[in-house]
């Protein structure tokens, strides 16, 4: 999936010409770009499909659709994979048939020291993703490095269409484990992952970061008794607190300094707050999944 990064995703298509794999379909799903993607992509032996929306899932699921393949592969525009991933990603998942998908080794590169392990994650509390050094620790693989099984894709019901913008992958891994199956890491199916510095998100009203990871939380791991509810609503507050706190702090420094810029605090204030007060809206949504299958 690709959007306004034409440059980066030229680089890897050019990539992906040269894998060793005997036979596989490259498809792009361009999301509204409106740079030059269209006339990158028309440069190479490639499907391009189109997903105007704005929303991950959506098109990763329409990609999913048009594919012909039993196995799919995932590949992030601002990656270069080896020329043997997809071999050693496919010998991975064939190698026992209750591996539903497989996570491989992401080596990011210009990331800030945060984002070091970007790509692999461990659920902490209220849902919260926290880094995993370890990658067979793992409880979860981004987009950017895996593959699964088709048909088992298919049989869970695909992406959970609420996840617009974060948490799809991480809520689609959970549930091919809910439904019986493993998923594994294999370390020889390698990505460079380049870092742009483009966020698609972070002025955006009611962004769903936070709102993504509490509805991931209640759809998943939602408190069975009221001491549950009340440590939840606790750890909650104290979070938002914390958001608050940095949110003001931001425009009190940049407002000594003359900067003003009150913008990014601000917004980041309101989605926050607003994300808590949406809790009983997402403990319904959460028991009320969309429907994931599209029409064609």
């Amino acid at each position: 999936m690709t959007k306004n990064r034409a440059e980066s995703l030229a680089r890897t298509l050019k990539s992906l010409q040269e894998l060793t794999y005997p036979n596989y379909e490259i498809i792009v799903v361009n999301n509204a770009s409106t740079d030059n993607t269209e006339e990158v992509i028309s440069q190479y032996p490639v499907k391009q499909i189109s997903s105007p929306e704005a929303n991950i899932s959506l098109g990763r699921q329409r990609g999913v659709e048009a594919s012909q393949g039993e196995i799919i592969a995932m590949c992030d525009d601002d990656c270069v994979p080896a020329s043997d991933w997809l071999n050693c990603l496919v010998e991975k998942l064939l190698s026992n048939e209750k591996i539903a998908l497989v996570g491989g080794q992401v080596i990011n590169i210009g990331f800030p020291e945060k984002q070091r392990y970007k790509g692999r994650g461990k659920f902490g509390r209220n849902g919260i993703l926290k880094p995993a050094i370890n990658p067979e620790e793992a409880d979860y693989f981004g987009s950017a490095n895996m593959a699964f099984r088709r048909s088992i894709f298919d049989s869970i019901g695909g992406y959970d269409l609420f996840f617009t913008n974060a948490y799809e992958e991480v809520d689609l891994i959970l549930r091919f484990r809910k439904a019986g199956y493993e998923t594994a890491y294999e370390n020889k199916a390698s990505v460079e992952h380049y870092y742009t510095g483009v966020s698609y998100n972070l002025l955006h009203l009611f962004f769903g970061g936070i709102l993504y990871r509490i509805y991931f939380y209640l759809k998943h791991f939602a408190p069975q008794t009221l001491g549950g509810w009340l440590m939840f609503l606790a750890y909650e507050i104290f979070v938002l607190a914390k958001d608050l706190f940095w949110g003001i702090r931001s425009i009190v420094t940049t407002t000594f300094k003359a900067e003003f810029q009150w913008l990014v605090p601000l917004i980041w204030m309101f989605n926050s707050i607003t994300a808590r007060l949406a809790i009983p809206w997402l403990l319904w949504q959460a028991n009320h999944p969309k429907q994931l299958t599209i029409d064609n």
